[in-house]
């Protein structure tokens, strides 16, 4: 079940419908002018993940980089030692310590699922998600996200994104279960200083890729 809520959180934060208020297109049109700069982008990330109604918590730590196009990498760090890759042709999630590979082919990951893919098209929101609410507090939008669909693992999400920047500072999200609650924060934020060799995928892992790429989803 961690796997799956972990798999979901960065592959698949996204999948809805949007919110057509005046707030959330002023955004957009603030958004757009503050990214078009950005090529690709890496930061340092703290999750923390709140399990049960016991407030039981555990903290990890790791690294990403995204670029424009959609591709990314994400590395958590010890003990963890997570490492995942799209390179759109295909994304793979590599439990580094117990050697467990998962793949599936970019025709079966649409890019509305790739997290920072959004941030570069920020405006494809509407086509996926219901936006129940836009708010200024402490110098950043906060963007709140709902899902409507029956089969989420996420009940509601809500995105810190700076005033002055336009980045990602912070995604809070809150699953199905009760006081399951997952933080991601974003710091020491780098623009436009990602070397393309991060974003291949090592030969020796697609040579030993699962046959069959939906058993990611098992």
């Amino acid at each position: 079940m961690v796997r799956k809520i972990l798999l979901f959180f960065w592959v698949c934060i996204f999948c809805i419908q949007v919110y057509s208020g005046e707030s959330f297109r002023v955004f957009l049109e603030e958004h757009k002018v503050m990214v078009k700069y950005i090529e690709s982008l890496q930061a340092e990330f703290i999750q923390t993940e709140t399990l049960g109604d016991a407030g039981m918590q555990r903290e990890k730590k790791g690294r990403l980089w995204a670029r424009a196009d959609g591709c990314f990498r994400v590395e958590y760090s010890l003990p963890e030692s997570i490492l995942m890759i799209f390179d759109l042709n295909y994304f793979i999630q590599h439990f580094v310590a117990d050697d467990d590979l998962q793949v599936i082919s970019a025709e079966e990951m649409d890019k509305k699922t790739n997290p920072f893919y959004l941030w570069f098209n920020i405006d494809t929101l509407e086509e996926y998600y219901t936006v129940s609410d836009v708010a200024d507090k402490d110098g950043c939008t906060i963007v709140s996200i709902s899902d409507s669909s029956n089969n989420s693992l996420i009940k509601s999400i809500d995105l810190y994104i700076s005033k002055s920047s336009g980045l990602l500072l912070k995604i809070d999200s809150l699953g199905q279960d009760s006081g399951t609650r997952t933080v991601l924060e974003f710091t020491d934020y780098k623009i436009n200083t990602s070397s393309e060799d991060l974003f291949i995928i090592p030969a020796e892992l697609l040579d030993k890729k699962p046959s069959s790429p939906s058993a990611f989803y098992e």
